[in-house]
């Protein structure tokens, strides 16, 4: 018997009633960046470790914090430090340790999809949170439904020519919580973290933070925003300045000062962009396209 090919409108019924039934099954109204998932305000948390000695601190906070965690994953890179006594200590932290792929920098937005939480919670190696911090965070997450994080940047140049790029280092602590991307930490739902692998990224040696926020801005639209420090008392320990930090690397700001302007030429709208770009072509046209093949991709 032949098959009757269906009309475009059959079609789009069909997926219609496909869509209802997955709803009834899953209870998920849709698939975006919102799945609608019931909130049972469980919190996994993403520990990516490498050269520094936080975990502990880190563990203890987030362990002992108003609101605590259900799953903890440490993330470790290569072979710079043996936490396995601490993690036989904590066995609510599962241990992945990467020993041969050499892209640590986006796996630790990888690993996260293993988490089966309502929040996500990705924390830097040299950042101990305050008793608060998972909570107001969380408090966030549902207010604005954009990624969160204790600390942010905003663009301020972005140059065409050079790749050249300035950031605004204002306080985290002004109560204007916009920004263009994180740095730190980085939370939010599941979605946020599937939205990050939706986009190619300039380099997976860098920016991974620029990627999630970009990433989740352009899909989801809104900046992603920080959290504004009510008193002393709910201050987080940065000890992000010491000898292993990533900035110190040769070609660090370079590197990402491309990464930025790549996000620029998708048509990334900057919290500032009226000041941000430099020396870009209008229109888009007059670009050429060696221009835009190394500015998108490497």
């Amino acid at each position: 018997m032949e098959s009757i090919p269906y009309t475009t409108e059959q079609k789009a019924i069909c997926r219609e009633e496909s869509m209802h039934q997955c709803e009834s099954v899953y209870d998920v109204r849709d698939f975006a960046c919102d799945a609608h998932y019931p909130s049972d305000k469980s919190i996994g948390v993403v520990l990516p470790q490498f050269k520094r000695t936080w975990l502990e601190r880190q563990l203890e906070s987030a362990m002992n914090g108003t609101q605590r965690p259900s799953q903890i994953l440490v993330l470790q890179g290569m072979q710079h430090q043996n936490y396995q006594p601490l993690l036989r200590a904590w066995p609510i932290a599962k241990h992945v340790w990467m020993t041969n792929w050499d892209s640590p920098f986006f796996f630790r937005f990888l690993v996260p999809l293993l988490l089966t939480t309502h929040y996500i919670h990705n924390i830097d190696d040299d950042v101990v949170f305050s008793a608060r911090t998972l909570e107001r965070l969380n408090a966030m997450i549902d207010a604005q439904s954009a990624p969160v994080g204790i600390k942010g940047r905003v663009v301020s140049l972005s140059d065409y020519r050079t790749g050249r790029f300035g950031q605004s280092l204002e306080a985290w602590k002004d109560q204007k919580v916009a920004r263009d991307f994180l740095c730190n930490s980085y939370g939010g739902v599941l979605e946020s973290v599937k939205v990050f692998w939706r986009y190619r990224p300039y380099t997976q040696r860098n920016g991974e933070d620029i990627h999630y926020s970009f990433s989740n801005s352009v899909e989801c639209g809104g900046h992603v925003g920080i959290l504004p420090v009510e008193n002393e008392a709910e201050d987080v320990e940065d000890h992000g300045w010491d000898a292993v930090a990533t900035y110190r690397k040769g070609g660090h700001f370079a590197i990402r000062g491309k990464i930025i302007r790549s996000w620029a030429l998708r048509g990334f709208q900057f919290v500032n962009s009226s000041r941000v770009s430099l020396f870009y072509p209008v229109p888009y046209k007059q670009f050429s396209r060696a221009h835009r093949e190394e500015a998108l991709y490497v």
